[in-house]
């Protein structure tokens, strides 16, 4: 039988993610100590979950897919209703609880999490009811109920102090920092996350560390203070290089890039795009790889490198296309279309700028659309295409309608220009 659980496994892996589904699937099945003769239908919540967590590799939509379907091998609410260890039935929902949550699916996530909360509290197991309080704290923020966020965070600390956990008081103190970052709230962040960052040099817990210095380094670049921005930045790609997380390497590389190309250091902010390409490239994150490709076409575009811009881009568009990540695609659509139109290639432009809103219309019907359509006017503008000012006009309402006035105001001045 465990057999023909990993021969499913195996089915539903290669058909969603050709050429990659055998070797990502091999590669969390050694993660989780698991050999696939030995799997049972109590292993593939843990399976689906660390699948799920592969979204790097091959993108979220593909990652709630693949899950999904795993989670139909077998009748997982039967197999965990009929497992009568509590320790266990936690562990199995709260696999299947973060595996909808890789996968986007926050409702599912939550429906699971809560019921292993509620195992955990029934069996008086604190610290697991602490760890289930501390994810389910960071679906509710991201679904902006931060007050019940916070509840949960506030139960959580009190029960670090009960046992006498550190670890966990630690991550509650990181957690609450995240949430009120999340909530807009930069100085009671800043608070949280640097106490958050003692406890973890404490501990002497380098993923605690590192986590903590990007929430520090995130606030101080919301200021604006890019000097202490990099200076956590820094630290904090230190620490995950300690850690050994290589993803959050390859992540911190690109968010350098953006820091210093903000600053107009291109020379770095291409040095660090570059490192984490080949970071990307190394350990297989290819949607980390298609960002970071993005975000140096985009800069090659500033600088005037049309040629080197759309190498990049090209590259870039093609891994979301595998991906099927509608915001990287509209993102680097939007890259050539501006690239065409600097090297004079009028309908080539147009076709990706046309392209760009109908994406856009799909997953952001506000800012990201006004701005593609008051880019778009501005380029329809520019050759003299009659179609501008009505163009202008779709951006203009749209800022109009979320109260952003100054954009407003731009596109009147355009609009003053086509008149």
């Amino acid at each position: 039988m465990s057999v023909d659980i990993y021969e499913s496994l195996l089915s539903i892996s290669s058909e969603e993610l050709p050429d990659l589904g055998e070797y990502i699937l091999k590669k969390q099945l050694r993660d989780l100590g698991m050999v696939p003769k030995n799997i049972s239908y109590d292993d593939v919540p843990a399976i689906a979950r660390a699948m799920s967590e592969s979204a790097s590799m091959f993108g979220q939509k593909k990652a709630r897919r693949v899950w999904k379907r795993i989670m139909k091998i077998s009748n997982i609410g039967m197999t965990i209703s009929k497992n009568t260890d509590p320790t266990r039935k936690i562990e199995m929902l709260t696999d299947v609880g973060n595996a909808a949550y890789f996968g986007g699916e926050l409702d599912k996530a939550l429906e699971n999490l809560f019921d292993a909360r509620e195992i955990a509290v029934k069996s008086n197991f604190l610290k697991k009811v602490a760890e289930v309080d501390n994810t389910i704290a960071r679906i509710l923020a991201r679904r902006n109920d931060f007050e019940r966020a916070m509840e949960l965070l506030t139960e959580s600390s009190g029960i670090s102090k009960r046992i006498y956990s550190r670890e966990m008081a630690a991550e509650t103190e990181y957690g609450k920092g995240s949430v009120e970052w999340w909530k807009g709230d930069g100085n009671s962040a800043l608070k949280h996350f640097e106490k958050a960052l003692e406890m973890a040099k404490n501990l002497k817990d380098n993923r605690l560390k590192a986590l903590s210095c990007m929430g520090i380094a995130n606030v101080y670049s919301e200021r604006g203070d890019i000097e202490n921005d990099l200076r956590y930045s820094f630290k904090a790609l230190e620490s995950f290089k300690k850690a050994r997380i290589e993803e959050e390497v390859a992540k911190m590389y690109t968010n350098l890039g953006v820091t210093y190309e903000d600053m107009g250091d291109f020379r770095s902010a291409e040095e660090y795009y570059l490192k984490s390409i080949e970071k990307s490239r190394e350990n297989g994150y290819f949607l980390m790889e298609a960002w970071a490709s993005s975000n140096l076409s985009g800069l090659y575009l500033k600088t005037g490198d049309t040629e080197m811009s759309l190498s990049y881009a090209t590259h870039a568009l093609k891994a979301f296309e595998d991906m099927e990540d509608e915001l990287g695609i509209s993102i680097v659509r939007e890259i050539l279309a501006e690239i065409y139109a600097k090297k004079g290639e009028t309908d080539k432009a147009k076709e990706e700028f046309e392209r760009v809103i109908e994406l856009k219309e799909r997953v952001d019907s506000s800012f990201g659309l006004a701005e593609s359509l008051r880019a778009y006017g501005e380029f329809l503008l520019g050759i003299g295409d009659e179609r501008a000012r009505e163009t202008i006009l779709r951006a203009m309402k749209i800022y109009h309608s979320i109260g952003n006035t100054s954009k407003e105001k731009r596109c009147e001045k355009l609009l003053s220009k086509s008149s």
